[in-house]
């Protein structure tokens, strides 16, 4: 019977394959059960052929595993099941004794069914674990209509595999504490239609954080979620599920770590819809989805290189901003854009550390999509047009410096009889930079002056400098007036403002 497990879990997942990317193992199987319910029915059977089994300490947990096998593959080392019993209590004492969820109905008898069993054979993509539904003696519906049912856990039984990216005990704590949520979420709050599967999967995931913040294996899949946030949050793609953990833990950070289970409360008592549940916990906070998300972006816009140091983000140094979908406009241009429910949209200008950087969020209207553009100006800052305002919620991060002050020395340039020459600091450093480029913009954002310095910056007051006489392209003085410079160093953007004065 093990085998016959094994069997239906490798031609479960056949079809997923394909779509995961192959340097990340499957966090979870449950959530291709779900989605595959015709391909799972065998597996809502319970299982048998474990030849030996041993209780937790609490009594609660009873652990299924071979002991010695035909197949070597199959047998789970001693420590590792003392290890197994182990955390499985710790998971019930974490999830129900302490963050206070309902205890959920056991397997079958008195206690829950955990069996370590050698996913591990599933490749190229191993499953972590899962946790399987049981057709027989099913639970009522939840006041919402969730179909609920008891469920058993499905573990690794040993995580030495290459493929997996934490392994050894740490991997068996991170997979037991997951799998166990699953099983509390579909004997309580219900179990997921096809559609939902990223709700159970971002929770589990997010509660291996909140557990286990010492074991990073989470972070594997937040590029994946980053790089498709443009999409809709309740579609998307593969790996991503595993990675809107970040929301979670954004939304614990923010509030409390209560906030999950208040929104599986919803989803129990309330609304079948996962989104309208969420959004039912902030409103009952005082914020909207829209406004939640727009911050949440905001949040993800400074992570990585662009790290200011707080965030409501965990292991924000590390989360690879550039994950993110920017894209990248030059000042005065437009970018048109389209976009659906539940998503965010990144627009950028500039380069480096002086960048200004427009977030958009969508609210949860999922009947339409809608049309808008974004602009940046010389000045920084940017524009925003949309089609259906009230859809959205914005934010604007700015880091160009767009006040003069001690790096134009002097200012106002006053243009007299003499030659005037503003100076604007370019680097500090030794050596003078490689490449320096300045262009003069009226503050309409007409072009006045373009200079290529390259490596030839003027030394002024111990710094290098780029130098601007107070003329435009064809020689003439400009008019008194306000003027707005933009400064490369070294691929490196700075804008401010210069002065002119006629004497």
């Amino acid at each position: 019977m093990l085998l016959r497990i094994i069997t239906l879990l490798i031609l479960l997942t056949v079809a997923s394959i394909g779509r995961a990317q192959d340097r990340h193992p499957v966090k979870c199987l449950t959530s291709h059960e779900i989605r595959n319910p015709k391909a799972a029915k065998p597996l809502f059977l319970y299982p048998t052929g474990f030849r030996d089994s041993q209780l937790s300490p609490s009594g609660l947990f009873l652990i299924h595993y071979n002991a010695a096998s035909n197949t070597p593959d199959s047998v789970t080392a001693p420590d590792y099941v003392q290890h197994a019993a182990l955390e499985a209590d710790s998971a019930y004492e974490f999830e129900i004794t302490q963050l206070g969820y309902p205890q959920p109905a056991f397997t079958r008898g008195t206690h829950y069914d955990l069996f370590l069993s050698p996913l591990h054979l599933i490749q190229p993509s191993p499953p972590y674990g899962a946790t399987f539904v049981l057709d027989e003696n099913p639970l009522t519906a939840s006041p919402s209509g969730n179909e609920r049912r008891r469920s058993y856990v499905v573990v690794d039984n040993a995580f030495t595999d290459a493929a997996y990216t934490t392994k050894g005990f740490d991997a068996l704590r991170i997979t037991i504490f997951h799998e166990f949520f699953h099983l509390v979420q579909f004997a309580d709050f219900g179990w997921p239609s096809q559609d939902d599967v990223y709700f159970q999967e971002m929770s589990s995931v997010w509660m291996e954080w909140l557990s286990t913040p010492y074991v990073k294996d989470y972070l594997q899949y937040a590029p994946s979620f980053m790089h498709t946030i443009d999409l809709r949050f309740d579609l998307s793609p593969d790996l991503g599920i595993y990675g809107e953990y970040l929301w979670c833990a954004y939304l614990t950070n923010r509030y409390d770590r209560d906030i999950v289970k208040d929104i599986w409360t919803n989803y129990r008592d309330l609304a079948s819809d996962p989104i309208t549940a969420i959004s039912l916990a902030l409103t009952h906070r005082g914020s909207s989805w829209c406004q939640e998300y727009e911050r949440f972006g905001t949040a993800l816009a400074q992570t990585g290189r662009r790290f200011t140091g707080t965030s409501l983000l965990p292991d924000a140094t590390t989360l690879p901003l550039d994950a993110l979908p920017f894209h990248t406009l030059p000042p005065d241009s437009a970018w048109p854009f389209v976009s659906v429910a539940l998503s965010l949209q990144y627009a950028e200008s500039g380069n480096g550390a002086d960048t200004c950087v427009a977030i958009l969020s969508r609210d949860t209207d999922r009947n339409f999509q809608s049309n808008g553009t974004i602009s940046f100006f010389a000045t920084g800052g940017d524009s925003v047009s949309l089609d259906q305002p009230q859809s959205y919620c914005d934010t604007s991060l700015c880091s160009m410096p767009l006040l003069a002050g001690p790096d134009v020395f002097p200012n106002p340039l006053v243009i007299g009889p003499a030659n005037s020459i503003a100076y604007i600091l370019a680097s500090t450093k030794q050596h003078p930079p490689v490449s320096t480029v300045l262009d003069v913009y009226s503050v309409n954002g007409v072009h006045i002056r373009g200079l290529d310095l390259g490596t030839k910056a003027v030394p002024v007051r111990q710094t290098w400098n780029a130098s601007w006489d107070g003329r435009d392209d064809l020689g003439h003085a400009v008019e008194s007036g306000e003027y707005i410079y933009k400064l490369k160093v070294d691929g490196a953007l700075k804008v401010g403002k210069i002065v002119v004065v006629h004497k």
